[in-house]
């Protein structure tokens, strides 16, 4: 099946893409009143327990301009998923914001980040990227949460990154700057996520309107409530379009590039191709730390 915009320049396929649409189950981020309410806390904040050896990640596309024709921050959930070749991506969740103010979505990643056990984040600091991160790299009050946030540090080595504005922070964030060789390599690691199926999406969001409409009566009367239960699946849905829209190119130098077309955007493709990126390298880290531990148990032995 060919999808709308897609053609002989797309880097990404729609058949590969949706051979990865497995999920069935999203994560809910719990909203004000559910956070408000300590016994609804409680349950929603063990919806999607954390799994023995599984990494968390939270990736983030910034923009801050609102208006339809600027680009959105995306926010991303991955569930690294531990097997005997590696990880799986599953990605659970997507949200996004045009025109939030920076340290609103400062505030909010951090919120996402705490209440899913997030235990890394990849950021762009890039543009309004760098505005975000310095927010980030500053403790915050949650006023809605009565929630104190500590301050998050850059752990990756980057220049553009002022290390002593968050010194004795959480070393959580992975900050990137985009260049040729890295963009290269950052639409490569999707494209090769995508072709293996090591990466996990949301299943189509009619699908999961068929399924709803036959297993929950809720979702036949509540509007609200259907929208509300279908938003994850919808965001992977216009990610899934973004990316096949997405044309390539290769640069004078080797590398190849990504780019949109017309009025397509990639702020959805920014957020999963970077959070995709920070798995690649986690993974690389876990197999030369568990090829480690096993070389010097022989060693002991």
């Amino acid at each position: 099946m060919i999808w709308f915009g897609e053609n002989e320049k797309s880097f990404y396929k729609s058949d590969e893409i949706n051979n990865c649409r497995v999920l069935k189950t999203a994560y809910y981020p719990l909203r004000e009143w559910e956070w408000a309410d300590e016994k609804l806390r409680e349950k929603k904040l063990k919806q999607m327990p954390k799994l023995k050896g599984e990494i968390r990640i939270l990736s983030c596309d910034i923009a801050i301009e609102g208006g339809r024709q600027n680009d959105n921050s995306v926010y991303t959930i991955i569930r690294m998923i531990p097997s005997a070749e590696g990880f799986f991506r599953e990605v659970v969740y997507m949200e996004s914001h045009n025109g939030l103010e920076e340290s609103l979505q400062a505030l909010r990643i951090k919120q996402l980040f705490y209440e899913f056990e997030m235990d890394r984040l990849i950021i762009d600091t890039n543009g309004n990227g760098g505005m975000v991160l310095t927010h980030l790299q500053r403790p915050q009050y949650d006023t809605q949460r009565d929630l104190h946030y500590e301050a998050f540090t850059v752990y990756s080595k980057n220049g553009d990154v002022d290390y002593d504005l968050s010194k004795g922070g959480l070393p959580v964030i992975y900050a990137i700057k985009g260049y040729a060789k890295l963009n290269n390599d950052i639409a490569v690691f999707l494209k090769n996520g995508f072709t293996s199926g090591k990466i996990r999406l949301l299943i189509d969001d009619n699908e999961k309107k068929m399924d709803c409409s036959t297993t929950d009566k809720r979702f036949n009367t509540d509007g609200d409530y259907s929208a509300y239960i279908l938003h994850p699946f919808v965001q992977i849905t216009t990610m899934v379009y973004e990316i096949i829209n997405l044309e390539y190119e290769v640069r004078p130098d080797g590398n190849m590039a990504v780019k949109e077309v017309g009025k397509a955007r990639k702020d959805r493709f920014s957020s999963i191709a970077y959070g995709n990126y920070l798995a690649e390298l986690i993974e690389r880290e876990e197999i030369k730390k568990n090829k480690k531990q096993k070389i010097g148990f022989i060693f002991y032995t």
